[in-house]
């Protein structure tokens, strides 16, 4: 064993807690997560995340449930010991969460967790029935059609091949006032739906 506490040779102290404590750790770094963020989200101390992670203890299914959650990552992947990735999700768009946003607004949570996804189609002359405040930033990328993009007072018209990126603490919406459809795709740095 390493003379270092917080180095473990693989597989750990533990055998295979180890490897399900690499992985959860892998996942996490993927995601660009602290310890703390992800340890605050399943309950735990962020020192008590990373001796799971270091393999040196295990935690209820109630706790690993919650934390694959969180991280985006099926249990069974992260309990398994076979190295291959899993098979890519493929569905489609219309069969992911619709939030109301307004008539002729189609308006779809593709990916909950962070960067969380969605996917907007406005039908010709549909607007946001509100408009929105939150924390974290958007990231807004036209597919098709030319929506006006409202920004507190002030409107912006884009095109297709164009990204609007901003800060969600403005007041902020969409509308389509052209007389096709509208599609783009929205990141979200912080979840709020």
């Amino acid at each position: 064993m390493s003379a270092d506490p917080d180095v473990f040779p693989a597989g750990g102290p533990h055998g295979r807690l180890g490897g399900v404590g690499v992985r959860l750790a892998a996942v996490r770094r993927a995601r660009g997560l602290s310890r703390r963020e992800v340890a605050a989200a399943a309950g735990v101390s962020a020192s008590f995340l990373g001796m799971v992670e270091r393999g040196e203890t295990d935690m209820s299914l109630t706790r690993f449930t919650r934390l694959a959650e969180f991280l985006g990552a099926s249990a069974a992947d992260l309990l398994s010991d076979d190295p291959s990735p899993a098979p890519p999700d493929v569905r489609a768009i219309a069969s992911a969460q619709e939030v109301d946003r307004g008539e002729g607004v189609d308006y779809r949570i593709i990916r909950h967790e962070h960067p969380q996804l969605v996917a907007v189609t406005l039908a010709p002359g549909a607007r946001f029935a509100d408009v929105r405040t939150h924390s974290g930033e958007d990231i807004w990328i036209v597919t098709s059609g030319t929506p006006t993009f409202i920004y507190g007072a002030e409107r912006y018209t884009v095109g297709p091949g164009h990204t609007v990126s901003f800060p969600g603490v403005v007041e902020h919406g969409l509308a389509n006032m052209t007389e096709n459809p509208v599609s783009l795709i929205a990141v979200c740095s912080v979840s709020y739906w």
